[in-house]
């Protein structure tokens, strides 16, 4: 976020297009790339030359309500390249703090071969989706390498892993498997930090021995640290580990006071989230190696390909084309460009939207393909999901909105069992952000 001295905040939101945001006048304006390289070629002030131009090329009605249901309709004619996640049951080998769905080896439900073939098989049918498939641990399971092989040798899979049972003969059957990559929890720089957080004692030197293994083999690895009051402090010896470790990716994310973490006094403050933040991005700006340095929520990744198909047809204006990558309803597009089929087979949104209460099928009650899309799209709770943020009941009256995208819908449902809730801790941070600026 750079302060332009006017009254005005410029946030970049990513390659494509950024917001201006009026702090005097409680207005918020996106810009496109043109805008975005103009704005960071400037000094610390604009003079009426450059408000000339901004407002020539700056767009001010960003609710977009009639364009984003459009889209909305459009994309459903689409192929499904968006993300599914695999959730193989909640047995797990260790005892995190912070975990969100407080898994455990207590857990005896699993994924079995024939469910996952049978979903493999319908995702197949709808288009080429994204697969994570989550756990608990997923390499617990009795028969892991029949589950993950069934999606990994059709769709681009990520495995979510705590790293501990990755042996060198584990990490060649992943290889071997077509396995795209796996992201690995590690807490800290050292055992004393990683077990605690972890709760099992020993659970370092398996993880790091783990991440090795699949870093010998070729897997693309991923660290994925999440952060809180006990490690804070080891952000600079997180990425040092990385580097020395030669793994391809580090990407940081803030303990959420969900699951094992409900309530917890170990969640970082929205103060020091913003300076973890700031931090993480100092090292990717100054990174000159290979590794890539990144925030981001552990869950929430994925190319959002629809908007991209949707850019490049012949169904919307130009100037409507400019709004395509920014318009929304979350931060993540769950409920249109995500979904999560369980281990039984049940059929809900994502790792933290997900229980008996967003149920909308089963697997197994699907007959073909056209069914399956009926009722992701169609469903009461994907329909909440697809409003566009000026109908969204947590976010129409929300300065905000624009800036946090909607944010996280699984921490206000976890919060409040309602998808449409607001995520407090986004608005926490982002409140402290722009009152850092003004300061």
């Amino acid at each position: 976020m750079k302060n332009l001295k006017n009254g005005m905040v410029f946030w970049r939101v990513n390659s494509d297009y950024g917001i201006i945001v009026d702090l005097e006048e409680g207005k918020q304006y996106l810009c496109d790339n043109e805008v975005l390289s103009f704005l960071e070629g400037k000094s610390d002030s604009l003079d009426n030359s450059d408000i000339e131009f901004l407002n020539e090329h700056i767009l001010d009605d960003l609710d977009q309500k009639e364009l984003f249901k459009r889209m909305i309709e459009e994309k459903k004619k689409l192929p499904f390249t968006g993300i599914i996640y695999i959730d193989t049951g909640r047995r797990c080998n260790l005892r995190c703090i912070g975990c969100f769905n407080n898994s455990g080896s207590w857990y005896k439900d699993e994924m079995t071969p024939e469910i996952a073939e049978r979903v493999a098989d319908l995702l197949g049918k709808i288009g080429n989706p994204q697969i994570i498939i989550t756990g608990g641990e997923p390499l617990i399971l009795k028969h892991w390498s029949e589950v993950i092989g069934s999606f990994s040798e059709k769709f681009n899979t990520t495995i979510f892993s705590n790293g501990t049972l990755i042996t060198k003969n584990v990490a060649s059957k992943l290889k071997e498997l077509k396995v795209a990559a796996v992201k690995v929890s590690l807490d800290g720089a050292s055992p004393v930090v990683h077990d605690k957080l972890r709760g099992v004692d020993g659970a370092y030197e398996k993880t790091i021995i783990g991440i090795k293994n699949l870093v010998d083999v070729g897997i693309y690895t991923i660290i994925q640290p999440t952060i809180s009051k006990i490690n804070i402090d080891q952000i600079d010896e997180l990425i040092k580990l990385a580097n020395k470790l030669n793994v391809n990716d580090i990407r940081f994310s803030p303990l959420r006071g969900i699951g094992r973490a409900s309530g917890s006094n170990i969640l970082l403050s929205p103060q020091e989230l913003f300076e973890m933040i700031k931090k993480v991005e100092k090292y990717r700006k100054e990174n000159k190696g290979n590794l890539i340095i990144t925030n981001g929520e552990a869950f929430c990744e994925g190319d959002q390909e629809w908007r991209t198909e949707l850019y490049k047809s012949d169904k919307f204006s130009e100037k409507e084309k400019r709004y395509i990558k920014f318009v929304r309803s979350s931060a993540c597009d769950v409920g249109i460009d995500r979904f999560q089929i369980n281990y039984n087979g049940d059929i809900t949104f994502c790792p933290l939207i997900t229980g008996e209460k967003v149920k909308i099928g089963n697997i197994n009650e699907i007959r073909d393909s056209n069914e399956l899309l009926e009722l992701l799209y169609n469903n009461p709770i994907s329909k909440v999901l697809q409003n566009p943020l000026a109908e969204q009941q947590a976010c129409k009256f929300c300065g905000l909105k624009y800036l946090c995208g909607g944010g996280c819908r699984g921490e206000g449902f976890v919060v409040t069992g309602k998808v449409d809730s607001c995520d407090y801790p986004s608005k926490d941070y982002l409140t402290e952000v722009v009152t850092s600026v003004k300061r």
